[in-house]
């Protein structure tokens, strides 16, 4: 289904739905969502770079920011694989136009 949600980039409705069907899961069976984190980071670090929507903006950066901070617990080092690639899509979204996406990047820095 999150797949599906994904490769629909005409109605961003989707693409926030599906970013948080994934913090969902990670946040209610992390050790079983840990083989699913690789993708997980992708699809977030890509809408967040890609989509202009503040709303898919903001939402990849809750998933980001609760990625990191499950890290350890999920034994994925998604901070070591990817961290470059992290603070640049969040270092990004700190000085967006939209407080509600600069505050919550604010905060995945702090997760990171």
């Amino acid at each position: 289904m999150v797949e599906s949600l994904l490769s629909n980039s005409a109605q961003w409705q989707h693409q926030r739905a599906a970013l948080s069907i994934l913090e969902q899961c990670l946040y209610a069976a992390p050790v079983t969502f840990a083989q699913h984190a690789p993708i997980a980071v992708e699809a977030a670090l890509h809408l967040a770079t890609t989509n202009q929507n503040p709303r898919v903006q903001f939402q990849a950066m809750v998933l980001l920011g609760a990625l990191c901070e499950a890290d350890e617990s999920l034994g994925s080092k998604i901070r070591i694989q990817n961290g470059g690639r992290l603070l640049q899509a969040i270092s990004a979204l700190v000085a967006s136009r939209c407080p509600k996406v600069a505050a919550i990047a604010c905060l995945a820095v702090v997760s990171y």
